[in-house]
């Protein structure tokens, strides 16, 4: 049970890699793709994968897409990428060839070069975007999960499930905020909590204490 657990996470794993690949390649190629269109460099094939054809298709311009086997990468075969190319050579029509690559000024070829890695950058940021303007980042709150005898907050009353929303006058609502209030202040002066206990708010004197205790390294502090 625990082999074919372990086989179908390493599976799993693998996929997600392929996809991932994948979708970063898709937007990689489609930028220098998109840059070649700008600039009126004739497109030969989009491939996502390398090596043998899986499947694909032949657009009415005569460019071929499709899905090769090996995905580890892709490519946008550009017409004249190298002008001693057999087929370069053997290409008699000019007006053919004004749109190869190598005809293109060094503006136009630095261009569709650079657009590749800018387009993956581009994706990154738009992502981004989206998953913290949609999912957030996320915070621990500010509602104990558990109170320790002996300690300060069980001596101030505090218990699970308590929502401290104010330290000495400041309103917290992350549990970074609270640690810092805490012990940023005073040892010498007792700390005022606001608290809302089941939707109601009440007010606890927290009293401070200095403790020595043992570090996972059996560190004194």
């Amino acid at each position: 049970m625990l082999e074919n657990m372990m086989n179908f996470q390493v599976l799993n794993s693998a996929v997600m890699f392929v996809v991932v690949l994948g979708i970063l390649v898709f937007v990689h190629e489609l930028g220098h793709y998109l840059a070649a269109k700008t600039v009126k460099i004739k497109v030969r094939s989009f491939s996502i994968g390398f090596g043998k054809e899986i499947f694909g298709f032949t657009r009415k311009n005569g460019e071929r897409w499709k899905l090769s086997l090996i995905p580890l990468g892709g490519y946008v075969d550009l017409y004249g990428m190298d002008k001693d190319e057999e087929y370069v050579k053997e290409e008699k029509n000019p007006e053919v060839l004004k749109d190869a690559f190598f005809n293109k000024n060094v503006f136009a070829r630095m261009w569709v070069i650079f657009a590749g890695p800018f387009s993956n950058i581009l994706f990154a940021i738009l992502t981004l975007t989206i998953l913290f303007s949609t999912a957030g980042v996320k915070e621990l709150a500010t509602t104990i999960g558990e109170v320790k005898d002996g300690y300060p907050a069980a001596k101030a009353g505090i218990i699970a499930g308590d929502k401290i929303i104010e330290i000495s006058g400041d309103k917290v609502s992350k549990w970074s905020e609270m640690v810092e209030k805490i012990t940023s202040s005073d040892p010498n002066e007792q700390i005022t909590l606001k608290i809302n206990r089941n939707n109601e708010i009440i007010e606890l004197v927290l009293p401070t204490e200095v403790m020595e205790l043992e570090n996972i390294y059996k560190e004194k502090k």
